[in-house]
């Protein structure tokens, strides 16, 4: 353990439950006291004097050792979803790729997007259009919405591709209206293309950029 960690030392250890310690101080409630012990600009650190000074509740041991196994439970739960989301993810990623391996397939013609489509990019974000009660989806240097606008200028059906920042060429596909910023390339529709076809095959692995 480096200088920047704390280790907690339990006077009567005997009294306590430590899975209940690990779930408490992932609280809600005591991350918000944790919160208030900090201090710095850029770079926050936590006092040990405020943070020995912080309150949590303790229930009797029995009290304690019921509420872990309820929380075990749901940990457990969540730990055996995100393996079998990764299992699912690995399982598409393989036969989309797999579908769309058309090099040398019959039938298949390879032609440039320009020839087929626009390639456009979105519109300056004006930020005082912003509202959480408007209807269209922003998207902006990211795949998920940055908030909502009062207007849309890219048709439901359509691919983005990510063109700044550290997402850049990520794709990503909208179902509905919305605002593109600049931050985003859009492919125009075609009679020619199936714009959601074109978003798997984008992602293809041998096509990130």
């Amino acid at each position: 353990m480096n200088s920047f960690c704390f280790g907690l030392r339990l006077f009567t250890p005997e009294q306590y439950n430590l899975h209940y310690l690990k779930h408490i101080f992932r609280s809600e409630l005591v991350r918000k006291s944790i919160a208030k012990t900090a201090s710095g600009v850029t770079r926050f650190n936590i006092s040990k004097a405020r943070f020995s000074k912080i309150k949590i509740p303790i229930p009797p041991l029995s009290e304690q050792t019921r509420i872990v196994s309820i929380l075990d439970t749901f940990t457990s739960s969540i730990t055996n979803l995100k393996q079998q989301i990764t299992e699912r993810r690995k399982q598409y990623e393989h036969y989309r790729d797999q579908l769309l391996d058309l090099e040398g397939k019959e039938g298949v013609e390879w032609k440039e997007l320009q020839r087929e489509t626009k390639v456009l990019r979105g519109k300056r974000l004006t930020k005082n259009l912003l509202d959480d009660t408007a209807f269209y989806p922003v998207f902006h240097g990211g795949i998920e919405p940055l908030g909502n606008y009062t207007q849309y200028n890219r048709e439901a059906d359509t691919v983005m591709i990510i063109n700044v920042g550290a997402s850049a060429g990520t794709v990503g596909y909208c179902d509905r209206e919305f605002w593109s910023s600049d931050g985003c390339f859009c492919i125009a529709h075609s009679p020619k293309l199936n714009n959601k076809y074109l978003y798997y095959y984008i992602q293809k692995k041998t096509h990130y950029l």
